[in-house]
């Protein structure tokens, strides 16, 4: 399983030393060392596609073997817990924030001892992101991506992935309202990768980054 780190070479992203971040490439893990829990194979077994439980599997074991990396324990000990809104928790180390992303082939994972965080990973391709702009985008994001042509696409994704991430680190996920949030434009074109945003929850600091065909964005609490 390759893990890497998809800010490190990156200077110009805003990441805070005491967390740490890992994109993996879950394509290859081994599912017959599987260290699931019972709650995990209850997850899987709601899936009816196949390829699609396949994999979840392969990624819920990714994200376990690298939380175990990240905090000194072996995977059957990491207990990753869930709260009412669907928050991860890490039970068994307690004090850490942890935020956990999936796309297609792909797992993320960003740990904190300090700071509420959020990490959001999309495979980048081909959509209609107007058909998504009413639920994401405001009045003003929508007529700035308009504009960009063939550029709104990946801009459209750094949007995505930096709203959904401060929507992790505040704990609310999408029910806080994708809209509630605005972007600068240099951020959503990429010139400037970093953006403080506030929200009724404090102030979040955002990077964003890409990695082959991902787009990567973190956000973290900044007080």
């Amino acid at each position: 399983m390759v893990s890497i780190n998809p800010f490190a070479f990156h200077l110009d992203a805003h990441v805070p030393d005491h967390t740490i971040v890992r994109i993996m490439d879950h394509a290859d893990v081994d599912v017959h060392s599987s260290t699931l829990n019972t709650v995990d194979i209850q997850r899987l077994a709601m899936l009816k596609d196949a390829g699609k439980r396949r994999d979840l599997e392969r990624s819920l074991i990714a994200v376990k073997r690298e939380l175990a990396d990240l905090t000194g324990k072996s995977a059957s000990q990491v207990d990753v817990t869930h709260d009412s809104k669907g928050a991860p928790a890490l039970s068994s180390s307690p004090g850490m924030h942890i935020s956990i992303s999936r796309t297609a082939g792909w797992s993320a994972v960003a740990v904190s001892r300090q700071n509420a965080l959020g990490i959001d990973i999309e495979h980048m391709r081909p959509v209609d992101w107007t058909s998504m702009q009413n639920m994401v985008c405001t009045s003003e994001e929508t007529a700035f991506l308009s504009r960009l042509g063939a550029d709104a696409l990946p801009a459209f994704y750094r949007l995505w992935t930096a709203k959904e991430a401060v929507m992790k680190a505040v704990g609310e996920g999408f029910r806080m309202g994708a809209r509630s949030l605005s972007l600068p434009n240099a951020f959503l074109t990429g010139a400037e990768p970093h953006a403080l945003i506030s929200t009724g929850h404090g102030v979040f600091s955002v990077s964003c980054t890409h990695h082959d065909h991902l787009m990567v964005s973190l956000a973290t609490a900044t007080d």
